[in-house]
């Protein structure tokens, strides 16, 4: 069987301090990996739930434009007849009819 043989007191000293420094290393380590984790899953959540809302978000789009074309042109049409003379009763019959 071997001895072994330490340098000196000196260096026996340093071994509980480096021991108790890589336990804590191992420690914060294991918090980060966990952390990596959790932040991991979070934006994985993160993607499935834009995943769902996407298309909804893409139709509500598409809703807000058709309403801004209407409004657009429900102007244009109201300014019209307010431009169209008041002796001109057909012509505002036809405007209000399409407004």
């Amino acid at each position: 069987m071997r001895k072994y043989r330490f340098a000196s007191k000196e260096k026996q000293m340093w071994i509980p301090a480096l021991a108790r420094a890589m336990e804590k290393l191992r420690a914060d380590m294991i918090v980060f990996a966990y952390q990596v984790l959790y932040a991991g899953r979070l934006a994985q959540l993160a993607r499935s739930e834009i995943d769902l809302v996407a298309p909804m978000h893409k139709k509500y789009n598409e809703i807000v434009a058709k309403t801004k074309q209407k409004t657009q042109e429900k102007n244009a049409l109201l300014a019209k007849k307010r431009g169209t003379s008041f002796f001109q009763p057909v012509e505002h019959v036809r405007l209000n009819s399409s407004i």
